[in-house]
């Protein structure tokens, strides 16, 4: 391996995961060049399911952007403390990106895209995504008890 790598991992990723206590889950770990592992234990208490996701961009020295469940933080790396960012109406978050100046934040309970700008702090767009959802009484019932 080239580089360290950053591992982020949730309390729900299987439904076995749910059992567990938080003291079990290590949300963000580094596999470093040697595979010796080492988490990063700041993260241990965020959220009731973990870290999502992180994403950085160059404007935003010492910030990173980390989604939990529920929320999307801003944290600042020196100062070692987090301001949530104003989403509205978010769960089940997953992804996000920097694509150009917007960050995109993957709302999948709601089934939408938010198009954010840190620069302005605000929501820039949301897009709905419903319509590529598919019709659950099309679907058996063993797929219906799934809520994505």
């Amino acid at each position: 391996m080239k580089h360290d790598l950053l591992i982020l991992g949730s309390q729900n990723a299987k439904k076995a995961d749910q059992e567990l206590s938080r003291e079990q889950i290590r949300p963000v770990q580094i596999l470093h060049k040697n595979g010796k592992t080492s988490p990063i234990n700041f993260f241990n208490n965020w959220g009731k399911v973990g870290v999502s996701s992180i994403a950085w961009h160059v404007d935003f020295e010492n910030r990173l952007f980390v989604s939990t469940n529920d929320e999307v933080r801003l944290l600042d790396t020196k100062a070692r403390n987090f301001d949530v960012l104003n989403l509205g109406r978010v769960n089940d978050l997953h992804d996000m990106n920097f694509l150009g100046e917007h960050l995109w934040i993957a709302n999948t309970e709601f089934d939408e895209a938010i198009k954010f700008d840190p620069y302005s702090n605000k929501i820039a767009q949301r897009i709905s995504l419903e319509e590529f959802r598919i019709a659950l009484d099309k679907l058996d019932d063993e797929i219906k008890e799934t809520k994505d």
